[in-house]
């Protein structure tokens, strides 16, 4: 079960990284009448969390062909 947490995480994180106007466009963007990009803080918060998720999840992948 860690093995697809951490592997979920690490996509997730990657996604989250590499491509936040793909969430952007599922989360938020439907909300809007209008077309609009993602604001500066909003790609900056999906960076981070982004990041995050990536370290958790190679954790994950680690600690399960560690342990």
């Amino acid at each position: 079960m860690l093995i697809f947490g951490g592997i979920f995480l690490l996509l997730f994180g990657m996604v989250s990284f590499f491509k936040p106007d793909i969430l952007y466009q599922l989360n938020t963007a439907w909300k809007n009448s209008s077309y609009s990009d993602p604001s500066d803080l909003y790609v900056l918060i999906c960076k981070i969390s982004g990041m995050i998720c990536i370290c958790l999840g190679a954790a994950g992948v680690f600690l399960f062909f560690w342990l």
